[in-house]
């Protein structure tokens, strides 16, 4: 399933918690959970409890697909679409990465090379 218009305007997702956000495609019900990159960090940042609350959600059929969607924060209004994973293929890479504690929890740290690969103006 193609996210990549997931911060446009009109999008059938809505961002209920921060982070957090839900939606509805071709009649399946969709979780997502933001893994983001602020300003000054070449990482992603993926909180640990918002993971674990989008896996319960699938485990327990609250929602049909689950995904995490990188995003690079340009303000706090607004984010730009860097890729995206499945829960499956969040879960697999898990083994790559140590969480940290953090002002909102622990979060995972995804590092350059194991983050999908930005757009590159050079290339």
């Amino acid at each position: 399933m193609d996210l990549s218009h997931i911060f446009d305007n009109g999008s059938k997702f809505d961002e209920f918690k921060r982070y957090r956000m839900q939606g509805q495609i071709d009649g399946r019900n969709v979780g997502v959970v933001l893994a983001t990159k602020n300003k000054g960090y070449d990482t992603f940042a993926l909180n640990c409890a918002d993971l674990e609350r989008l896996t319960a959600a699938k485990n327990n059929g609250k929602v049909d697909e689950a995904y995490v969607v990188f995003a690079k924060v340009i303000d706090f209004n607004t984010r730009v679409y860097c890729g995206q994973w499945t829960l499956e293929e969040t879960q697999q890479k898990m083994g790559l990465l140590q969480p940290r504690g953090g002002r909102f929890g622990e979060f995972l740290v995804i590092p350059p090379g194991v983050a999908p690969e930005e757009d590159d103006p050079w290339m």
